[in-house]
This record gives structure tokens, sequence and C-alpha cells, in this order.
């Protein structure tokens, strides 16, 4: 599985598809990824800046996560700041 890159499959989530109709791809990613096992460190998801705060995406795909997975998001749009976005403190 090639991660990095125009093929990288995270970006296809990220930057093309902005977290809409992913699930096939997210099954096969954390399948994909489960066979590294204890080597396995989180799994980063970087956003465009051009990606403005989508709350429903974001809940639908954070569903979409193995419990058994750690996963570090980096939002670029300030509009992810948001405290309805965030939760409470």
């Amino acid at each position: 599985m090639q991660l990095g890159g125009a093929g990288d499959p995270v970006r296809t989530r990220t930057h093309l598809k902005r977290l809409r109709n992913v699930q096939e791809e997210t099954e096969y990613l954390f399948r994909t990824l489960s066979a590294l096992e204890r080597k396995l460190g989180p799994v980063l998801f970087q956003f465009p800046a051009s990606f403005r705060a989508d709350k429903e995406a974001l809940e639908d795909f954070l569903a979409l996560i193995p419990g058994s997975m750690s996963c570090a998001f980096e939002f670029r749009n300030p509009s992810w700041l948001d405290a309805d976005i965030q939760g409470p403190s």
C-alpha cells in the first residue's frame, strides 16, 4: 500500500472526497493497516486549507474508524475551530 504522493489513500478521503462516500476505502485502509499490529502508530489525516468545517461529514467519518486505531487530525481551515465542531471543553 502506498502512503504519500498522488496515490495516497488517505489523501483521497481528505482532499478529493472531503470525507464523503468513503466507507469502502476507509474499511480497506484500516483492514490493511491492521497487519502492522503493534508497529502501527497513529494514522494522520491532513485536511487542505480549502476544506471548510463539515460536522456531519466528520461525524460519519469518525464512525468508520475502528476503536482499536489511533488517529490524528490536522485541520488547516479556521472554520474547524468552531466550538460546535470541537465539542465541550
